[in-house]
């Protein structure tokens, strides 16, 4: 977690789906700040769902224009168990879900500690940063099923367990 290319955007994954579903409705493609003035966003509030889209291989900015990739279009297409599918697939791909998930797997019972989550975020971010990022873990990683959380022994899992 030591490099900019691990940091998660702060978005979350319905504005992050919201993106797609109207970029779909402007065939695709369409110039950054018109599409943040049509919404009546602030670039700099939008930036974040940008990158999470790009990040995610849903999206491609280029010369100040978003373009929905093939994936983006498939992701607007399918149905909720499909972009659950296509979210984890991206996750395991990106290196801080898989880093967790390989955690996960050699704990001794497959869970871990918010609190070891946090020190690991920490040793890179500030502390509040370290929250949103683990944040961003748990908005994104729940949503595609790849992990689970139980607030009341603040403990991650994974999903298929």
């Amino acid at each position: 977690m030591k490099d900019a290319a691990n940091h998660l955007p702060r978005a979350g994954i319905s504005s992050i789906f919201g993106l797609l579903e109207i970029l779909d409705d402007l065939r695709g493609k369409e110039d950054v700040y018109k599409l943040a003035q049509s919404l009546n966003y602030e670039l700099d509030d939008m930036l974040p769902v940008l990158d999470a889209a790009a990040l995610l291989g849903f999206i491609e900015i280029e010369k100040g224009d978003i373009t929905m990739t093939r994936l983006g279009k498939r992701l607007v297409e399918t149905d909720v168990d499909g972009r659950k599918g296509m979210l984890r697939d991206g996750l395991l791909r990106h290196p801080v879900f898989r880093g967790i998930v390989e955690d996960l797997h050699g704990s001794k019972d497959k869970h871990i500690s918010r609190g070891q989550l946090l020190e690991l975020f920490e040793a890179n971010y500030s502390p509040e940063e370290s929250a949103r990022q683990l944040s961003t873990v748990l908005d994104w990683g729940r949503y595609a099923e790849l992990i689970g959380y139980n607030p009341d022994t603040e403990e991650l899992y994974l999903s298929e367990d």
